[in-house]
């Protein structure tokens, strides 16, 4: 018994040792709860999210800001509304010319067909005439003729020749000294862009008569710009104009010498102009000069009109020049996306010595055609040097880039299919 209760009392004093240790060691690993750390105050949700995408905002601005980002989708698209709104404009251009080019096919198809029937009528009174001069022959009354002798106009000599030249020439060079003054003065009128304005006067007798400004953009390198409007220069005078037709002039050409170099080309050439019974004969001088320089390229056109009656070599004292500038330079648009911005500005002066010979010439109606014919001829080279553009991207490859040289793939197939004339 005695060794029963020492046990019991050895093993009761073991588990109250016990129970003491696991206190202390519990209460060595609780810390007091003055020195727990406080929970962290939660954000409400929607607060947390609104700072998380403020977050992320500012670090794709910066990552943007590198370059390690492509631009978002939204200016994407208006780059390509923007180009494909300016394709859609030249689109409706070349488009009304085709119909208008339609509707002139119809109308020479009409005059050839009227043609053909005057042309018979004219056979039948040939053969009428070819009767008549025969029994004339046989009865002894030949008809008189009368034949009127024309002289012949001696040609200028070449050293008149070279000194307009390089007259023009010193002309040109010093048109495109000035050439910033005048883009400011064009400026004045706040033409809009694409956009035109015209000042003229009908009653001139010395001095400026005729102005025509322009400006307007196409999706084209500036060389290929530059390069169309050289080509289009080129053969200015060559082209058949409606306003003659209007007026019923008969107008004919001659080519007397032309030089052509890599930046100037030099033209004499004559022309003849019938108006009812007046006929006069013009000496023409052209030149066309190119500038380039880092940020655009200018071209000047400028021609000297020597007016003469036919048979004489000597002037009436009345002479015309023309002028035409042409700045094309580089330009962003309004979607950041680069074009070829153009502004072109046209002016005719004249200068009369008051010669009583050139007394025809001063007469409204002949300034009016003058007028009349700058009024088609400026315009039109305009037209053609788009249709120009146009024309040689078709041919180039369809992938463009930044530099606008060659159309879209859809843009090229609509205007292929178009079969512009």
């Amino acid at each position: 018994m005695a060794a029963t209760e020492s046990d019991a009392a050895s093993s009761s004093n073991s588990t109250d040792s016990s129970v003491h240790e696991d206190s202390d060691a519990r209460s060595q690993k609780a810390p007091p709860a003055a020195e727990r750390p406080k929970p962290k105050e939660q954000l409400p949700i929607k607060e947390e999210i609104c700072r998380l995408r403020a977050e992320v905002k500012t670090l794709t601005a910066e990552l943007r800001a590198l370059g390690g980002l492509p631009p978002s989708g939204n200016q994407s698209e208006e780059k390509a509304a923007s180009r494909s709104q300016l394709w859609r404009q030249i689109a409706a251009k070349q488009l009304e010319r085709r119909h208008r080019a339609e509707e002139e096919n119809a109308m020479l198809r009409n005059m050839v067909e009227l043609q053909t029937e005057e042309a018979r009528n004219l056979r039948r009174i040939l053969k009428r005439r070819t009767k008549i001069q025969m029994m004339e022959k046989l009865l002894g009354k030949k008809a008189q003729q009368k034949q009127q002798a024309l002289p012949r106009a001696t040609p200028a000599t070449s050293e008149d020749s070279s000194h307009v030249f390089n007259q023009i020439l010193q002309d040109i060079d010093q048109t495109y000294a000035d050439v910033d003054t005048l883009i400011k003065e064009m400026d004045t009128y706040n033409i809009p862009c694409p956009g035109r304005h015209r000042r003229a006067t009908d009653n001139t007798v010395n001095g400026v008569c005729l102005e025509l400004m322009e400006r307007f953009v196409v999706p084209f390198s500036v060389d290929a710009t530059a390069k169309a409007f050289w080509d289009a220069l080129d053969k200015l005078e060559c082209q058949e104009m409606q306003c003659v037709d209007d007026l019923k002039v008969d107008i004919q050409w001659q080519m007397q010498s032309s030089e052509k170099g890599k930046d100037t080309v030099m033209v004499n050439f004559n022309s003849t102009y019938s108006v009812d019974s007046f006929i006069w004969r013009s000496k023409v001088r052209k030149v066309v000069r190119k500038y380039v320089n880092d940020n655009a390229t200018v071209l000047i056109y400028r021609a000297f009109i020597e007016p003469k009656l036919l048979g004489m070599n000597e002037s009436i004292g009345v002479f015309w020049t023309s002028t035409l500038l042409v700045d094309i330079r580089q330009d962003a648009m309004s979607s950041g996306e680069i074009a070829t911005f153009v502004r072109g500005y046209f002016y005719a002066t004249r200068r009369d010595e008051g010669m009583a010979v050139a007394e025809k010439l001063r007469s409204p109606s002949n300034l009016k055609m003058a007028m009349a014919v700058w009024d088609e001829s400026i315009p039109r080279l305009y037209r053609q040097v788009e249709s120009l553009l146009v024309d040689e991207a078709i041919k180039q490859p369809f992938n463009t880039g930044s530099s606008g040289q060659s159309l879209p793939a859809s843009a090229a197939e609509g205007y292929a299919s178009m079969d512009i004339v």
